[in-house]
């Protein structure tokens, strides 16, 4: 019996890293970070997200992008938001519109 042993997880679990989102990954942090710090709605954050994606997007990558930010806005919670700069207020505060006003 080996006295060193070695806990390396099989290739099958391995987590293959998200180019798109890694090549994005600070634009992704702007976008988020302006919805939340300017209390936008669902509609304002739908339209603000397109209208940035097509000045900074490549424009073969924009609906991939805009999926992408809309998707990271849906499942925001009190757990992952810090990552994007977003103080404890100024999440809570847009939670509220977000959560309440569809609009």
């Amino acid at each position: 019996m080996p006295l060193i042993t070695h806990n390396h997880a099989p290739l099958s679990f391995i987590e293959v890293p998200d180019l798109f989102r890694l090549r994005y990954r600070d634009e992704l942090k702007i976008i988020v970070a302006t919805v939340i710090k300017q209390t936008m709605t669902r509609k304002v954050a739908l339209t603000f997200i397109a209208q940035w994606a097509s000045e900074h997007i490549e424009k073969t990558e924009i609906e991939a992008f805009r999926a992408m930010a809309e998707a990271e806005l849906l499942n925001l919670h009190e757990g992952n938001f810090s990552r994007y700069g977003v103080r404890p207020p100024e999440y809570q505060s847009w939670q509220l519109i977000w959560q309440y006003l569809y609009s």
